[in-house]
């Protein structure tokens, strides 16, 4: 998944492939590094899209920032 974005919005984890605006409540969308999509779901950090750190097992990334599990389904 290296180089794969994903835009959330941190007040209601709604997902989005583009930057812009949240569709539900107008906040703006912040870029995330996504480490993994699985079963509708995905695994992101708030690193930089082109950084090369990886997950760890404790819920955090290698850059120290904490993993956000975000539901994919009925987004676009």
């Amino acid at each position: 998944m290296k180089g794969t974005a994903l835009f959330l919005c941190a007040k209601c984890r709604s997902a989005a492939a583009a930057a812009g605006k949240c569709g539900h409540c107008i906040t703006d969308l912040v870029e995330m590094h996504v480490h993994a999509i699985e079963d509708g779901s995905a695994t992101v950090c708030a690193c930089a899209v082109d950084c090369k750190c990886l997950p760890k097992d404790t819920g955090k990334c290698s850059c120290g920032e904490d993993l956000i599990i975000v539901s994919l389904e009925g987004h676009e």
